[in-house]
């Protein structure tokens, strides 16, 4: 049963061929309007509703609309469209919403900044 092998004996030789792996369940994706933590509810609203309180050289600390707020760090993603985070700049938040050099950039910056 390991990994859907079969196992065959010829005397004191024993042969196992290994099957396909059974595919890994995914996660469902959080529902918007179950929102119960912050994470969740930052990753349903728009980036342009976001605010930066605040901003270390490795985490920024980022408030929604109602209220709530979460920090990030570099690899997370927030707002709707699943912008990810990709760098800390002097004042800024730097979202991304794709991988490599193509990706759109779009600054957080700090209020004031």
């Amino acid at each position: 049963r390991l990994a859907n092998a079969r196992v065959s004996r010829r005397g004191r030789e024993v042969a196992m061929s290994l099957g396909a792996l059974p595919p890994v369940p995914r996660r469902p994706r959080p529902s918007c309007e179950a929102a119960d933590r912050a994470s969740v509810a930052l990753g349903c609203v728009a980036v342009d509703q976001l605010t930066l309180v605040g901003l270390a050289s490795d985490v920024a600390l980022v408030r929604g609309p109602d209220g709530r707020s979460v920090i990030l760090r570099a690899g997370d993603r927030v707002g709707a469209g699943a912008w990810r985070v990709a760098a800390f700049e002097d004042g800024a938040l730097i979202l991304a919403d794709g991988e490599g050099e193509d990706a759109a950039r779009r600054p957080l910056p700090l209020p004031g900044a």
